[in-house]
């Protein structure tokens, strides 16, 4: 069994309008410099892409938060981090195409090979629910006419973990590195391929030893925060420990998630001006919570 207090906590958020020229203190986070799904709002950068650089333009971005041993640190401090960007004179946006990331860490998950099966088995079990419930995505008519947007927006954190694949991790996983194996593997659970990140992310074990909800939208307030970790710690609490179902879990308590809200003129926007991954660079680290 694992004790939920064990858990510890961090986040990634994805704001525009946030100006990167603006220091954040180490132990509240720092700014992320591979990012490019994020689209400013306001004037005079509005409908335009953020840099992952945070050269041109200097405004929006991603910011990694410092973890916490509980989620309601977590939350405090990506509020204290909002009303910082408030007192320099910033206006923090959110947008169709921006998500907001929730990690996770379980300590001696990694080498305990039986409870890694019990958490993709959960996965299998509720993840279409997860979707349904946290992500929130609809298709309009107009979306039709945008090149790439049912993709992008339906799926970067919508996507299934395949039935094949939780039942190889769940019948054929003999450790930890063999299970992150499995998750880029095909179905006969030899043959490689590259691994995707699922709605409900295992495979982010790997690099930071998080589990990584990637089923989330963007946020700037408080209650839908509260929701988004309050959800994460009863899911992963249930997986490990042969709890409720997210059907049950969601039914139990009231849950305030960050919706989808569909807007041409942004997705629009942001194609158009967004720059290539590799205008950016990716690092993956692991830090105890503090």
């Amino acid at each position: 069994m694992y004790d939920k207090n064990t858990f510890t906590y961090g986040a990634e958020i994805e704001w525009g309008d946030i100006d990167r020229r603006m220091s954040i203190p180490p132990t509240l986070g720092k700014w992320e410099y591979a990012e490019t799904d994020i689209v400013n709002l306001r004037p005079p950068f509005e409908y335009r892409a953020c840099d992952p650089l945070g050269k041109e333009p200097w405004m929006g971005g991603e910011v990694n938060m410092m973890p916490t041993k509980t989620w309601q640190e977590q939350v405090d401090r990506v509020m204290k981090l909002y009303e910082m960007f408030l007192e320099y004179g910033n206006q923090p946006t959110t947008s169709c195409v921006n998500h907001g990331h929730i990690h996770i860490f379980v300590p001696g998950l990694k080498d305990d090979i039986v409870a890694l099966k019990r958490l993709i088995a959960y996965v299998k079990a509720n993840q279409q629910d997860t979707i349904d419930a946290c992500y929130g995505f609809y298709e309009t008519k107009d979306m039709k006419s945008c090149d790439g947007a049912k993709m992008y927006l339906k799926y970067d954190g919508g996507r299934l973990m395949p039935d094949y694949m939780c039942d190889n991790i769940i019948n054929l996983a003999t450790d930890f590195d063999h299970f992150i194996k499995l998750h880029a593997a095909g179905k006969d659970g030899v043959s490689m391929g590259r691994p995707f990140r699922y709605a409900i992310n295992t495979y982010c074990m790997k690099h930071t030893g998080t589990i990584e909800f990637r089923c989330f939208r963007s946020t700037i307030l408080r209650h839908e925060l509260e929701s988004q970790f309050r959800f994460v710690e009863k899911f992963i609490d249930a997986a490990l420990n042969d709890g409720p179902s997210v059907k049950e879990i969601l039914a139990a308590e009231n849950y305030r998630f960050p919706p989808f809200i569909w807007n041409v003129n942004e997705y629009l926007g942001w194609i158009q001006t967004k720059y290539p991954k590799e205008r950016g660079e990716k690092k993956r680290e692991f830090h105890d919570a503090a």
